[in-house]
């Protein structure tokens, strides 16, 4: 009986994870004057002057595009994400990983986004 309402406790809440995410309207990432805010990384905007470099790189056919910025803990607000920054660190990725799944926009377009940006932002 108790393990059942664990389960239906547990399985709940991952159930309401995605339903709280199905009604958020916000954009998931933004790439603006300002800087990239990227939802599924946490916290508010990460300015262009606090980035360093922008590199592409590929894991199982997927591309990413690494931050590389001086302090990335500042960036990312949930205990889970921060973990698995360490993770990346410690496998030799970058802290800070964008990539194109899960938006209406593919790698080559957000590549260009980003690097149009960085590019633009560094030459002033």
């Amino acid at each position: 009986m108790a393990a059942g309402i664990l389960a239906i406790a547990f399985f709940g809440l991952c159930l309401a994870a995605p339903i709280v995410k199905w009604f958020d309207r916000r954009d998931i990432l933004v790439i603006d004057e300002q800087g990239i805010r990227d939802l599924r990384l946490g916290r508010g905007t990460i300015p262009w002057e606090n980035i360093k470099s922008i590199t592409e790189f590929a894991v199982s056919r997927q591309r990413y595009f690494a931050l590389d910025v001086d302090d990335p803990m500042r960036y990312v607000d949930r205990p889970l994400k921060r973990f698995m920054l360490r993770l990346n660190r410690a496998a030799g990725f970058s802290a800070l990983n964008i990539s194109a799944h899960g938006l209406d926009i593919s790698a080559a377009e957000l590549r260009r986004a980003l690097l149009d940006r960085f590019d633009l932002k560094k030459a002033h």
